[in-house]
């Protein structure tokens, strides 16, 4: 709302595919190959609820962790025009090894990254399966990194789940493009 100035917004928090629950399953990219695939198939649905008189509205693709490899594949995949911006934050690998396999206008793939030694998981995955690490992959626009304090005594990984922090740089970044008004901290 912050940066909506006035117009509405909505979040749907899609849960609609089995998601790895150990780290055995978290290697198996067939859990993000599958969500994928559901994934992209509710967005192209939404997308179809629009156009029968739902209105238009701006949809924003905020994904986080395995998640995020997901939603990057899934984008490969919807009709072109279907999401307008992509976020990957605390992303394993961002599911291409080019930002332009992404259905999105160019300049509307973003990411999110904290320091490497706080959330180790970032572009843990390998390019080959996981696609590259959107931290350091040509074409995407650079939010905040600062997500606040981390939770946890385990460093490597304590603020891989701090992104939302309230008050943090980076929950402020993702907000202004998931209200239409990205404006990138820098770009690769």
């Amino acid at each position: 709302r912050k940066h909506a100035h006035g117009e509405s917004v909505a979040m749907i928090s899609y849960l609609g595919y089995e998601a790895p629950q150990n780290i055995a399953e978290v290697t198996d990219i067939g859990y993000a190959r599958r969500g994928a695939d559901k994934l992209a198939g509710f967005l192209d649905g939404l997308d179809a609820s629009r156009e029968r008189g739902a209105g238009d509205a701006h949809i924003t693709v905020a994904s986080h962790s395995y998640g995020s490899t997901t939603a990057g594949i899934a984008l490969t995949k919807v009709d072109s025009g279907v999401v307008d911006d992509l976020i990957q934050f605390g992303s394993p690998g961002s599911g291409v090894q080019d930002v332009s396999e992404f259905k999105l206008e160019k300049g509307h793939a973003w990411v999110s990254a904290t320091t490497r030694w706080q959330d180790m998981v970032q572009g843990i995955g390998d390019d080959g399966r996981y696609g590259k690490n959107p931290a350091k992959m040509p074409g995407y626009n650079h939010l905040s990194g600062d997500v606040g304090h981390g939770k946890g005594w385990f460093v490597p990984f304590r603020k891989h789940s701090s992104y939302f922090n309230e008050g943090s740089e980076a929950l402020d970044d993702i907000s202004k493009v998931v209200a239409g008004r990205g404006v990138p901290r820098s770009t690769r």
